[in-house]
């Protein structure tokens, strides 16, 4: 089994992370490291969208993602770990 590797984007709002983010999934045109299984990311809606669909990359939301800094800020306190450990990254 390979590694799963978790990218945290929940907060990614401006121009430049957007870009980056993007830019990283998109530049691997479908095909993963070796040794990488998966790769999950957490981000709001919009971000997820503009992802393109892999087999292997894994599109997580929550609704606190959509909300304000106080929301993303609770949900990477208290469930960010978890689901890293949920998905076995």
């Amino acid at each position: 089994m390979g590694i799963k590797v978790g990218i945290d984007a929940s907060r990614n709002r401006s121009g430049g992370a957007r870009g980056h983010i993007i830019g990283i999934i998109t530049a691997l045109n479908g095909v993963l490291p070796k040794g990488v299984d998966e790769i999950h990311v957490w981000s709001y809606d919009s971000l997820l969208s503009k992802l393109p669909d892999y087999t292997w990359l894994k599109k997580h939301t929550h609704e606190s993602f959509n909300k304000g800094l106080a929301s993303q800020l609770i949900w990477q306190y208290f469930n960010l770990c978890n689901e890293a450990k949920r998905y076995k990254i």
